[in-house]
C-alpha cells in the first residue's frame, strides 16, 4: 500500500520550532556523502547524513532549526506509540541538496535478541528532491512524498534485515541489534543505521547521486 504526493511541503517542522524554547544540539555522525555535478548555468552538490533532528516528536533540536532556513523543504517522520520514531528533511541551500535522517534517542526496540528471525510489520516514509538544477544562485527541482507499509524479516543468526516495497529495498545489516547497511530508493543507492529488537524495529536512512536527494525512515512493531 502506497501514497506518493508529488510537491509536497510539510510545515510541521516550523510550527513546533516557533513553539519551543531550549533546544539543544545532537551528536551528528561522519557517515554523509556528498557528490558535485554541473548542471544548468552552474553546480549541484549533494550532502546527506544521519542526524538526529527532533529530541522528543515535539521537539526539534538545533540540527532541525538551522533546516528553516532552507528552500524547498520537505520534512518527514515515522512514529509507534510503543517504540519510537525517525525524523527525515531533504531541502537546498544555494546550490547544494542535504538529506538528512535519524532515529529519535528516546527509541526503544526492546531486548536485543542474538539468534532466531523476527519480521516487523513496519511503516516508512520518503521526502526526496530530483532532477535538480541550478541557475548559478540556487537550486531547483521535483519534490516527491512516498509513504507505504514494508515487511522486514530480521535473521539474528545471519546478521541480516531485509524487506522491499515499492520503490524501496532494504539490505540491513545487525550485530548485536545494531542496525546498518544499505537501502535502494528508486535505483539511488543510500545508507541505513538504527536498530531492531524484541519489541520492534526502527531505521533511518538517505542517499543521493548527482541530481537526486532522499531521507526516510521506517518503525514497526514484531508481529
Amino acid at each position: 500500500m502506497k501514497l506518493k504526493l508529488s510537491g509536497l511541503l510539510v510545515s510541521a517542522l516550523a510550527l513546533s520550532a516557533c513553539s519551543t524554547t531550549g533546544t539543544t544540539t545532537s551528536t551528528t555522525p561522519t557517515t554523509g556523502t556528498t557528490t558535485t555535478s554541473t548542471s544548468g548555468t552552474g553546480t549541484v552538490s549533494t550532502n546527506t547524513d544521519f542526524v538526529v533532528l527532533f529530541n522528543t516528536r515535539e521537539t526539534p533540536n538545533d540540527e532541525a532549526l538551522e533546516t528553516l532556513g532552507w528552500s524547498n523543504v520537505q520534512f518527514g517522520s515515522v512514529n509507534d506509540v510503543a517504540i519510537g520514531g525517525v525524523d527525515f528533511v531533504v531541502g537546498t541551500n544555494g546550490e547544494t541538496a542535504y538529506g538528512y535522517s535519524g532515529v529519535r534517542d528516546t527509541t526503544d526496540v526492546g531486548t536485543t535478541r542474538l539468534t532466531g528471525t523476527a519480521t516487523y510489520t513496519s511503516d516508512y516514509k520518503v521526502v526526496q528532491l530530483s532532477e535538480l538544477t541550478s541557475n548559478g544562485t540556487s537550486l531547483s527541482g521535483r519534490k516527491d512524498t512516498d509513504t507505504g507499509i514494508i515487511n522486514l524479516t530480521a535473521d539474528f543468526d545471519g546478521n541480516t534485515l531485509t524487506g522491499n516495497d515499492g520503490d524501496l529495498n532494504v539490505l540491513g545489516t545487525l550485530i548485536g541489534g545494531t542496525l546498518s547497511g544499505a537501502v535502494t530508493y528508486g535505483g539511488v543507492a543510500g545508507s541505513l543505521n538504527g536498530s531492531a529488537g524484541d519489541d520492534g524495529v526502527a531505521g533511518a536512512f538517505h542517499g543521493s547521486n548527482a541530481t537526486t536527494v532522499y531521507a526516510g525512515g521506517f518503525v514497526g512493531p514484531k508481529d
